[in-house]
This record gives C-alpha cells, sequence and structure tokens, in this order.
C-alpha cells in the first residue's frame, strides 16, 4: 500500500523544466525547417529520378548491367510513385501528366530491351523540363539541380493540351517524326 507521502510529486527543478522546454522547443523548430514542403519534396523526387537516369545511362554505357538494371528501377520507382499520387480528380492536369509518366515507363523499358542509353537521356530531359515547370508555377520549389534544355515539341503538345497517349505521341514528345 502506498502511504500518503508516496503520492505527493516533488516539486521540479526549474532549471531543468527550462531546459527540457527549451530542448522541445528547439527540436520542434528543427524538425519545421527540417520538414520540406510538398512542393519542395515533388521537387526532390525529381531531381532523384534524373539522378538515378543520369547513373543508370553511365552503367549502361560502361556495360555495367547489374547497375543499370538498379539505378533504372530506382527511376521508376519515383516515377510510378508520381504517378499512383496524382489526384485525378483535380482536373485535366494530373490527366496530361499520368500520360507523360506512362510515357516515360514505356520508354524507358525500351531503352532496357534496346540497351540504348539516348532513350535514357530523352527522359532525363523531359523530367527536367517537368521540375523546371513546376519550379516557374511554384518557386517555394527550389531550383533544379541540374537544368535541362528546353524542348519545343514538349512545350507545344502540353499548351494544346495533348496527351501522349500512343507512340505517335511518344514520337512528337521526344520531336522525331
Amino acid at each position: 500500500m502506498l502511504s500518503p507521502d508516496s503520492r505527493r510529486l516533488e516539486p521540479a527543478n526549474p532549471a531543468t523544466v527550462s531546459t527540457n522546454l527549451a530542448s522541445s522547443t528547439r527540436a520542434t523548430r528543427r524538425r519545421s525547417v527540417q520538414t520540406p514542403s510538398r512542393e519542395r519534396l515533388l521537387g526532390m523526387l525529381y531531381d532523384g529520378a534524373c539522378r538515378f537516369l543520369t547513373e543508370a545511362a553511365a552503367a549502361m554505357r560502361a556495360g555495367d548491367i547489374e547497375a543499370t538494371h538498379v539505378k533504372l528501377g530506382r527511376a521508376e520507382a519515383i516515377i510510378s510513385h508520381l504517378q499512383h499520387t496524382l489526384d485525378m480528380e483535380k482536373g485535366e492536369i494530373p490527366q496530361y501528366l499520368r500520360s507523360i509518366y506512362l510515357f516515360f515507363g514505356r520508354h524507358l523499358n525500351r531503352a532496357r530491351i534496346e540497351r540504348d542509353p539516348k532513350k535514357i537521356e530523352d527522359v532525363i530531359q523531359l523530367l527536367g523540363q517537368l521540375r523546371e515547370a513546376w519550379s516557374a508555377i511554384s518557386p517555394e520549389m527550389g531550383a533544379p539541380s541540374a537544368p535541362s534544355a528546353p524542348s519545343a515539341p514538349v512545350a507545344e503538345r502540353l499548351a494544346a493540351g495533348r496527351p501522349a497517349r500512343d507512340r505517335r505521341c511518344d514520337r512528337d514528345l521526344l520531336g522525331r517524326r
């Protein structure tokens, strides 16, 4: 049985309380600074996919099949995540993005089958353009880690509201006829 004295709380040491409170406040502030916004996370995903694709193209050129497969798989996982997290009820833009992400998947599959690093570079260029477009819309996203050259055919297709749904569209996205 507890005695009445054993249930009494001892007064807290004010120095300990203020130290714990300050430490807690610093930790919360650090988390809020370290937790990127949704826009910044999107930028990080695009940058990561481009980085893995660049590494995959280099590995493919070097003939390192295993590294190529691993790096392509990581980039494909990011692209798949981007595709599956689209809110399709938000209008036409998610539908267009989905078509573009599906194109990326098809093109990377062809790159893997044909062992063609140029096809990987095509996807890197298009991903970079998407990244730059998002950065222009939302400066909070931050600057791209690797700039890519703009492509008129992609800009024209997106401005016209035509998604890439078939091989003819795929050729158009790449500027090939």
